[in-house]
């Protein structure tokens, strides 16, 4: 048995502690020394929590940001276009090609080949 094990005390001997801390009766005072050594057996039930990594002093938008940021820089750096400037051309290509189709069914102009598109 583990050292840490040894130190852990059973659910039974945490409950006993709790049932003698708790009031018999309505109005009845609570043994405050009774209730503080229940809370201490229960809180060595617990795990330990883990510390928390957002403790740098940062904000969670501003921690995002900075992932965003250096994802478009490394896209760049491999010499790929971010994904934002591929949808704004797509858009500017769609919305001459409606332009297009307006003015022909408005009868303004006969029809045209559409304009290329990109792929």
């Amino acid at each position: 048995m583990s050292r840490a094990q040894r130190s852990r005390p059973s659910v039974s001997r945490v409950r006993r502690k709790c049932e003698a801390a708790r009031p018999k009766r309505r109005g009845e005072s609570v043994d405050v020394s009774k209730m503080l050594a229940a809370t201490q057996e229960l809180s060595r039930l617990l795990p330990t929590p883990e510390p928390d990594p957002r403790r740098d002093g940062t904000s969670a938008r501003e921690r995002l940001r900075a992932i965003v940021l250096a994802a478009i820089e490394a896209d760049r750096a491999n010499g790929e276009v971010p994904e934002v400037e591929v949808l704004r051309r797509q858009v500017a290509e769609l919305q001459a090609e409606l332009i297009h189709l307006r003015a022909v069914m408005s009868g303004q102009v006969k029809m045209l080949p559409a304009p290329p598109r990109r792929q």
